[in-house]
């Protein structure tokens, strides 16, 4: 293979034979413009060349080949590099590996020998050439484009993978994905699995009940649900066997005589003209006014207290008595049907009833009586009631309207 490179920046020619420069002449410039033939081996002038000689390939460039450049001309096997850069593929796959020029003999590491073989293995492939230009060897490598990652996961109770495994224990489990590349993603997945729990509750309240999670309230005993975080973040199911206890606060009223509808609780009499001061020993379920003024109570019950509303009370009007329980009459002021209440059973009663000039209006005697009912039919105006038993004494006055 013979071959000349013109350089026009080194002004020279180069003369190559079979790859190697055997001389260099100077040239300042060339021109290889005209109208006649190009001719391979003189010039245009020239009339005895030699005719009949044999040409396998002619090459025209138009830029200075390098040393390096002609050599592999020569012998394109003889710089390494020539079964081009490694290659990556998916398992399972082969690729081709090519020599793209004719060669004499050709031995493969697989111990293949022939130009052009299918790789599929994941290895570094070696082939060495001989030909009539020379020798050369080259390696390729094939890698696998089969991805690995680990990652650390928890959850409670079950865990899906990317793949739509599911586990339900704590373990090292592994995952098959599909890659950018189209191969496999090995997921070496660190799982921790973490479990909900649930509990029963049974709160006896006064009124309402606010719910673990706050997100309810409940005022009527029952079973409800509710649903807080464990102390390893997952869902703690709470039954909640509820008992709402109530006080019922209600009052009756009779004239001067209070009672409390509820029943067998605890009872505090309370003065609400007076800060709501507690009356001394006035924890029965009923209370009897003394005085004129508002009244209430304290009810305590199962464990809840509540106070009643304060109720009014106008009718007392004892001026003096001597007799051992609270004596009351009401209502007063009265249309004239009113009663006289003692507080306890008395014997041999008397009550004499006057008006505003001492006229004596009304007087009756009484066995063993508590309550006297009474009817005075007289015209509006004040009266003045005397009640005796025994040496007991009680004084009052009477509104009639």
């Amino acid at each position: 293979m013979t071959t000349f490179v013109y350089d026009s920046i080194a002004g020279n020619i180069k003369a190559y034979l079979n790859g190697t420069l055997i001389n260099t002449i100077a040239q300042t410039s060339a021109n290889i413009s005209g109208t006649g033939p190009f001719k391979v081996g003189g010039y245009s002038s020239s009339t005895n060349l030699f005719a009949g000689g044999l040409l396998d390939e002619f090459r025209l460039y138009k830029y200075a080949l390098t040393a390096t450049e002609i050599a592999q001309l020569y012998n394109p096997y003889a710089s390494v590099g020539f079964l081009g850069l490694d290659k990556s593929i998916c398992p399972g796959d082969s690729v081709q590996l090519s020599l793209n020029w004719p060669v004499d003999s050709v031995v493969w590491s697989t111990g293949d020998t022939v130009e052009n073989i299918w790789a599929k293995n994941i290895a570094t492939y070696i082939v060495g050439i001989t030909g009539a230009c020379g020798v050369g060897a080259d390696t390729i490598t094939l890698n696998t484009l089969v991805t690995t990652n680990t990652i650390s996961a928890a959850n409670c109770d079950t865990y899906m993978s990317p793949s739509g495994k599911v586990f339900t224990v704590s373990g090292m489990y592994t995952d098959t994905l599909s890659n950018n590349a189209g191969c496999d993603s090995l997921l070496t997945i660190n799982l921790s699995i973490k479990n909900s729990t649930s509990a029963v509750l049974s709160p006896t309240v006064c009124y309402s009940y606010t719910s673990p999670s706050t997100n309810y309230t409940w005022t009527v005993s029952g079973a409800y649900m509710d649903t807080i975080a464990n102390s390893m973040g997952c869902d703690s199911m709470l039954t909640i066997n509820l008992i709402v206890n109530t006080v019922n606060s209600a009052v009756t009223q009779a004239g001067i005589f209070l009672s409390a509808s509820t029943a067998g609780a605890t009872y505090k009499w309370l003065d609400c003209n007076n800060n709501y001061t507690p009356i001394a020993n006035a924890t029965s379920q009923s209370y009897t006014a003394t005085a004129n003024g508002s009244y209430a109570v304290e009810i305590t019950n199962l464990g809840c207290a509540d106070t009643s509303a304060c109720y009014p009370i106008t009718g007392v009007s004892v001026i003096e008595s001597t007799f051992d329980k609270v004596v009351s009459v009401y209502p007063n002021p009265s249309n004239g049907t009113f009663i006289i209440d003692l507080g306890e059973n008395q014997d041999n009663v008397t009550v004499i009833i006057t008006d505003a000039m001492g006229r004596v209006v009304l007087s009756n005697n009484f066995g063993h009586i508590s309550k006297i009912p009474l009817v005075l039919n007289e015209s509006a105006g004040i009266y003045f009631v005397q009640i005796y038993s025994g040496s007991k004494r009680a004084l009052a006055t009477l509104a009639i309207e």
